[in-house]
């Protein structure tokens, strides 16, 4: 389990320590969100957060990887690397689909019946029904002199329902093993 995602994480004032120094948004905090009827938004919020970083952490990973393919492009063993980028990058789209069902449950959206949902194209199916308009967008801030800023929708394509499902079908192609027919007709 990742750290952000412990009950071991310290919490105070929405932040946590993962126990190495580090900073980040807490999941953790002792309390357990199962046996809570209707989580406060704090503790919502601590999830996403906590999930995001988990996210963040796992991009990085794959930057690693990409970077140690670039520096030795013909080593035998880059298929890990590649696999590896792809297993980070279907997970990437898993916790962010979690992440958003914390966020519908945060905005008091009835989602009980996908709550214990683990496959992302379910949450994805179920959220796009729950609310169309739901999936990540980026913003822009544009900070101001005296340090407040305001958000605009960034000229950038929006994380889709579709485009997050194409996302992580792409990457299920490079994971499994296929068909024993496929590979002895290789």
């Amino acid at each position: 389990m990742h750290p952000s995602l412990s009950n071991n994480a310290m919490c105070a004032g929405g932040r946590c320590s993962r126990g190495d120094g580090d900073e980040c948004a807490a999941i953790g905090d002792g309390s357990v969100i199962g046996d809570q009827p209707d989580p406060d938004v704090e503790t919502l919020g601590q999830i996403y957060c906590g999930i995001m970083n988990v996210v963040a952490d796992r991009l990085d990973a794959i930057a690693e990887s990409v970077a140690e393919v670039e520096a030795n492009p013909d080593h035998p063993n880059n298929w890990r690397n590649a696999e590896f980028c792809y297993l980070q990058i279907r997970k990437c789209v898993e916790y962010v689909a979690l992440g958003l069902l914390a966020a519908h449950r945060e905005n008091g959206y009835e989602c009980e019946a996908i709550e214990n949902a683990y496959k992302a194209d379910k949450i994805f199916n179920d959220l796009g029904n729950l609310n169309p308009h739901g999936f990540p967008t980026a913003v822009q801030i544009d900070l101001h002199d005296l340090g407040t800023g305001q958000h605009q929708i960034a000229p950038y394509p929006t994380l889709s329902k579709r485009r997050m499902k194409r996302i992580y079908d792409d990457c299920a192609v490079h994971l499994h093993s296929g068909k024993l027919a496929d590979i002895m007709n290789q």
